[in-house]
């Protein structure tokens, strides 16, 4: 927000239920963010290759 974000655009994602298993999977994920704050990424299979994805 500091860098004029709005707030509506900020989605706090949690790993280690099932309500967000979808994103679980690297390629759905990588598709669904644009600024990335993530916890429990443990539970991400492959988050690695998400974060060298976004550096292409």
């Amino acid at each position: 927000m500091e860098n004029d974000v709005d707030a509506g655009h900020i989605i706090e994602i949690t790993l280690n239920g099932i309500e967000n298993e979808e994103l679980k999977d690297s390629k759905v994920c990588f598709k669904f963010i644009n600024y990335l704050l993530l916890d429990e990424v443990q539970f991400m299979q492959r988050f690695e290759e998400v974060l060298n994805s976004l550096l292409l």
